[in-house]
């Protein structure tokens, strides 16, 4: 469930920044995906960010955080702290 609510708060936040009429609406963006610390969860963010690619977006690699990281800065609109 906690990998189900992290991976859709990030996809919103990252499809509503900069969200146009185009014909790719990532065109132009860079986006930089999170992921928990389990490795087990590294396929699914590999699969979002190729899909991501596909509607324009430049995607960078994916950075590790701790859930209470993500939860929080989603939450305040924030881009996480890297350690």
């Amino acid at each position: 469930m906690r990998k189900l609510l992290m991976t859709s708060a990030a996809l919103t936040l990252l499809t509503s920044v900069g969200a146009q009429a185009s014909d790719l609406p990532g065109q132009g963006q860079t986006v930089k995906p999170i992921q928990s610390t389990i490795t087990e969860e590294t396929f699914q963010t590999l699969l979002v960010s190729r899909a991501l690619g596909k509607l324009g977006y430049q995607v960078s690699a994916p950075e590790e955080v701790d859930y209470n990281v993500g939860y929080t800065s989603i939450a305040k609109g924030m881009r996480p702290s890297w350690p």
